[in-house]
């Protein structure tokens, strides 16, 4: 079924290619706090008679789907932090569903049914339990886990293994193991991963983990034959871990993932694609070279999250972290830089590092602004290295057109009261230059009685190759000088 009119809209087919089931039943396409039901497990499928009926395409999981195809998002979608914000025409949505549920084979007519009302998974997540031996200060636990009894859900046994294999059935490429809870917790769990594994060895099989229990070596044997273990760590410093991660120990954490990849190497075998995934925050964005530094050298990729903001959690209720767009221009340069450097270095050590949520882009947004109200259009040693040096220019110190009481041009640099400009490596050693002095709303020069006064063309030396220049500022009701260059 096709929606005609014509709007913008996020791409994202999770409600599609990805379902999780939590410990008590809910049912939930991503991991966004939902704002509609879209389902419960336990009610419309494990304690039905009838087993051919499946539950994945509610009402609440149709509605969502429809406000993604027709540019009528949901508000849990208008707001999600995990999807990049560029938006795509309704017409393009549907184009790329189509491909995608072609692509699955699946024998969905994309021409002529609703798609609303249809789903090819290539993912699906169970948490066995909701549980959790850390009390981080980003999760509703942190507040919730000793008063909700939510937190103390476990998915009944009895119902597992049917799931597991209602999962495999729907011919996903994916199944993982942990919700909300820490999985390993579950008593069973390593009785129905194994069993999983032995029916299924093809289908890729992932964790998210703290990794802060002792295991046994049947544990860790079993760790070791995931595909994907996704391991939460936001320091390498134990203070501020445990800070953050209430209740963990960053040295058990570390000693599991050693155990984990020595065990591989015994076994000889493949062994799991090892992440470590880390909230950036005000206090963990100085760690992030640290994280990265010991991952790269063993070969573990590096996820980094933006802190979002959840009302219920230790973090907003005490204000215990920040997310790094609330910080200062300087700060957001420093994580920007370090960004660029990690990046290059999981390049340089053919690993990798995602930033998630687009977070990479919009930190670039923050610190790459553009002052510059125009680009040169010829070769000027002295804009050329100004471009080169202050790359799209600051506040205060920019390249900028004024124009004069005849509407004459005049274009430079500008540079506000309290600024100077200083370039380096030119290749000159004197420069033909003139002051055009910009006066404050309602002021203007008492000579001239002009907004905008035009100076008088000068040369001025260049030593060395560099020119270090302050205006003058003669008059208080100057608000800016544009230094105009021949």
């Amino acid at each position: 079924m096709s929606y005609p009119e014509e709007k913008l809209t996020r791409f994202c087919i999770l409600p599609w290619g990805f379902m999780q089931v939590h410990a008590g039943g809910m049912m939930q396409c991503c991991a966004v706090s939902p704002d509609i039901e879209q389902g419960d497990f336990l009610i419309d499928y494990c304690q039905k008679e009838d087993k051919n009926e499946e539950p994945f395409d509610s009402i609440g999981l149709q509605m969502m789907r429809k406000g993604l195809m027709t540019g009528n998002l949901r508000p849990m979608c208008r707001n999600c932090f995990f999807v990049a914000d560029e938006r795509i025409t309704t017409t393009e949505f549907e184009k790329r569903l189509k491909a995608y549920l072609c692509s699955r084979n699946r024998g969905i007519d994309v021409d002529n049914e609703d798609l609303s009302k249809v789903h090819a998974y290539y993912w699906m997540a169970i948490s066995f339990t909701n549980r959790c031996n850390l009390s981080c200060i980003y999760c509703v636990q942190s507040t919730q886990k000793n008063t909700n009894p939510y937190y103390k859900m476990e998915f009944p046994y009895e119902y597992a293994r049917m799931t597991l294999e209602l999962f495999a059935k729907q011919g996903i490429d994916k199944l993982s193991t942990c919700v909300e809870g820490e999985a390993t917790l579950y008593p069973y769990w390593y009785e129905l991963i194994s069993e999983f594994r032995r029916n299924y060895p093809d289908l890729y099989l992932a964790m998210t983990t703290n990794l802060n229990r002792k295991f046994s070596d049947d544990e860790i044997t079993l760790l070791a034959k995931y595909n994907e273990l996704d391991v939460s760590i936001d320091s390498m410093n134990q203070g501020i871990y445990a800070e953050l991660r209430r209740n963990g120990k960053l040295e058990l954490l570390l000693e599991n993932v050693e155990k984990i990849q020595a065990k591989v190497k015994e076994l000889g075998i493949k062994g799991p694609s090892i992440s470590f995934h880390t909230v950036l925050s005000d206090r963990t964005w100085q760690s992030l070279e640290d994280i990265c530094e010991y991952a790269f050298s063993r070969g573990i990729g590096v996820f980094v999250g933006n802190y979002e903001k959840r009302s219920n959690t230790l973090a907003e209720k005490e204000g215990l972290v920040r997310p790094i767009s609330e910080l200062s221009y300087d700060v957001q340069t420093q994580v920007f830089d370090i960004m660029q450097k990690v990046k290059r270095k999981a390049e340089e050590s053919n690993t990798f590092i995602t930033f998630q949520g687009d977070i990479l882009s919009k930190v670039k947004k923050n610190v790459e602004v553009n002052y510059n109200e125009f680009e040169p259009y010829d070769d000027r040693e002295i804009i050329n290295r100004f471009i080169e040096q202050y790359h799209g220019g600051k506040v205060g110190l920019h390249l900028a057109y004024a124009y004069d009481d005849d509407n004459i041009s005049h274009e430079g640099i500008l540079i506000a009261k309290g600024e100077k400009l200083l370039l380096k490596n030119l290749d000159l050693e004197n420069a033909v230059v003139r002051e055009i002095e910009i006066y404050k709303d309602g002021k203007v020069s008492n000579r001239y009685g002009q907004k905008v006064k035009v100076g008088y063309r000068k040369s001025i030396s260049i030593k060395d190759g560099v020119l270090e220049y302050t205006p003058s500022y003669g008059n208080e009701s100057i608000q800016s000088i544009v230094l105009e260059i021949f």
